[in-house]
């Protein structure tokens, strides 16, 4: 296993926080305060306590997750070409 936040910070590549994120990567207090949040948010909604507070914190966990992936620079990616839909035969049995 290891550390929940080494493998997905440590793997940031691009955006204003990089360095950032690098730093915190694996460290204790990264890994307790982001499996802590996670638990609090989960029981708080599953239990209907302080509902407002959990989505709240769920929603800055999130912004930060978003900040570290960064999809503005991660640039265009090559999309593959749509497939036409499939036509309907006229083949009656």
């Amino acid at each position: 296993m290891g550390p929940p936040t080494k493998g997905f910070l440590s793997s940031v590549e691009v955006g204003p926080l990089t360095s950032f994120f690098h730093a915190i990567a694996g460290t204790w207090w990264a890994n307790s305060l982001f499996m802590a949040g996670l638990l609090g948010i989960g029981v708080a909604l599953v239990a209907g306590v302080a509902v407002r507070v959990a989505a709240t914190s769920g929603v800055l966990l999130l912004t930060g997750m978003w900040l570290a992936v960064y999809p503005p620079a991660q640039g265009r990616r090559q999309r593959a070409p749509r497939l036409a839909p499939p036509t309907r035969s006229s083949t009656t049995t």
